[in-house]
């Protein structure tokens, strides 16, 4: 927290006024702190919190210490793990309420874990990209999704998503469905 803290100083003092967070759990006190006036000379924050990934997805690996990855059962993970429209509900819900101003998905696989990852993978159905927009606009928040090809952005627009992180291999098609 106390190196979230300094680093959050370091941008205020670089330029940055506003810094969007996508995966730390740090982020969300940080903010809170801010608007407490516990802490000052930090950058206004805008925090996703936990980043939702499926079962077997680019986040669903225990770490080398063998503790879960799911925040709701390590209090240091990132991510929470749901599979279904249902469990996309809850976790989006569960994100919201440890204080997201947005949704964080993994709308794909990832290129970082070439032995296990295919960035071509969609890890999130249509229904269960449409579960986390309609939970989050319920509370006049949005989605941002990690998107590493053209099929999982595609769905994501589709879908409503607001932002879409990277969009790598987008094409002609992607495009003109994000305008």
């Amino acid at each position: 927290m106390f190196k979230a803290a300094d680093d959050a100083k370091n941008m205020l003092a670089s330029g940055y006024t506003t810094v969007k967070d996508c995966a730390g759990r740090n982020a969300p006190f940080l903010k809170q702190a801010v608007k407490e006036g516990v802490l000052t000379g930090l950058p206004r924050i805008v925090a996703a919190c936990c980043v939702l990934s499926q079962t077997g997805g680019p986040q669903d690996q225990a770490s080398k210490a063998g503790k879960s990855r799911d925040a709701r059962e390590n209090d240091e993970a990132e991510f929470l793990i749901c599979d279904g429209v249902d469990e996309c509900i809850k976790a989006a819900r569960y994100s919201l309420r440890l204080g997201a101003d947005f949704i964080k998905v993994f709308a794909s696989m990832s290129f970082w874990n070439a032995d296990h990852d295919s960035p071509s993978g969609v890890t999130f159905s249509m229904d269960e990209m449409e579960a986390f927009v309609k939970t989050a606009a319920q509370v006049g928040k949005f989605v941002t999704v990690h998107s590493q090809n053209r099929h999982s952005s595609k769905i994501a627009i589709l879908a409503g998503v607001k932002t879409i992180d990277h969009a790598s291999g987008s094409d002609d098609e992607v495009v003109s469905l994000g305008k």
